[in-house]
């Protein structure tokens, strides 16, 4: 189970955030909830909120007084703890969701969900779910076999929340929404899984996500073992170069024609209208011919970051200085 840790255990700061509002630290609690420790840096600190979580080992840090939460972690423990399908045959551990309930039995929920462009029927095709205890929020499944799936998400649509995102005891991550692609032959890369299903609206696409900032070889793995594929594009979010650039590379590995496609500055596709994701990736997408072009795309990067006060145009004009072939 997570630890609930003070700020004045972290060692040192290994830098901001791309958003600058938090600060990024090696976790100290990894080895002992997962058995693995954080290399990378998974523990973000809020400044304002005073409260830092591990989105690797899910452990929360304050640096203030620490709630008391004793009453929710027997709660917490079963629901984001695997378990073995009753009717199971091997031994896959699922997790069982039968203490969720329709999206259209919470209000609130549902209205969160509509206000973000996720219609009835994207609610109905992504089998999306809602819970009000221990926190409210929306649950977003991976794969469902009748009450279990093999793995989860939950968004807490507080505005006050710790953190927004909850993730169950897992020690590795799937790729969102392998099983919607379809007869799709594109697929669309995001960080999150409602950036995914927003990706989706796109036609002859199907949206994938990462569960955050990072491709990880296993996901790469999944992603190359999907033959019917010819079309890749990274949509990260606006911004995010580095993260694009790395994901753009490994996915050259795939062998498929790989795109990136660039969102304005700070904005995910989630938060784009359907008229305005269309219109990005019909003007702003890009093949991604070899890592050299990540390369430079940092090295210009870095000598205009200064010059243009439109990062959109930036980007377009980092682009198009690489001469790369647009896509559309």
């Amino acid at each position: 189970m997570r630890v609930i840790g003070k700020f004045k255990d972290l060692g040192k700061s290994l830098g901001t955030s791309s958003s600058g509002l938090e600060e990024v630290y090696l976790c100290p609690y990894c080895i002992t909830v997962i058995g693995k420790p954080d290399t990378s840096g998974k523990l973000y600190y809020n400044k304002k909120k005073r409260v830092g979580h591990c989105f690797k080992c899910d452990s929360l840090v304050f640096n203030t007084e620490i709630p008391d939460i004793s009453e929710l972690a027997e709660e917490w423990l079963s629901i984001l703890s695997p378990t073995q399908a009753e009717d199971s045959t091997d031994s896959t551990s699922l997790f069982d969701l039968s203490w969720t309930k329709p999206v259209s039995e919470i209000p609130q929920v549902y209205e969160y969900l509509i206000n973000r462009n996720i219609n009835d029927q994207l609610i109905d095709r992504y089998n999306l779910l809602a819970t009000d205890f221990p926190i409210l929020g929306v649950v977003i499944p991976n794969v469902m076999t009748g009450k279990y799936t093999d793995y989860y998400q939950i968004r807490d649509i507080k505005q006050d929340s710790y953190i927004k995102y909850r993730n169950p005891v897992s020690t590795s991550k799937p790729v969102y929404g392998i099983g919607f692609i379809g007869d799709n032959k594109s697929i669309i890369i995001t960080e999150g899984v409602f950036s995914a299903i927003s990706a989706s609206r796109i036609p002859g696409c199907a949206g994938l996500a990462t569960y955050g900032k990072s491709l990880k070889l296993d996901q790469l793995n999944q992603i190359k073992s999907l033959n019917s594929v010819d079309n890749i594009y990274v949509m990260y979010d606006g911004g995010t170069l580095g993260p694009t650039i790395k994901a753009a590379n490994m996915l050259l590995k795939t062998g498929r024609d790989v795109y990136v496609t660039l969102l304005p500055w700070s904005k995910d596709p989630n938060e784009l209208s359907d008229e305005g994701i269309r219109i990005c990736f019909d003007t702003n997408t890009y093949k991604y011919q070899s890592p050299d072009y990540g390369n430079l795309l940092w090295k210009i990067y870095n000598y205009n970051s200064s010059k243009y006060t439109s990062k959109l145009y930036q980007w377009r004009s980092l682009i198009k200085t690489l001469n790369m072939e647009n896509s559309i």
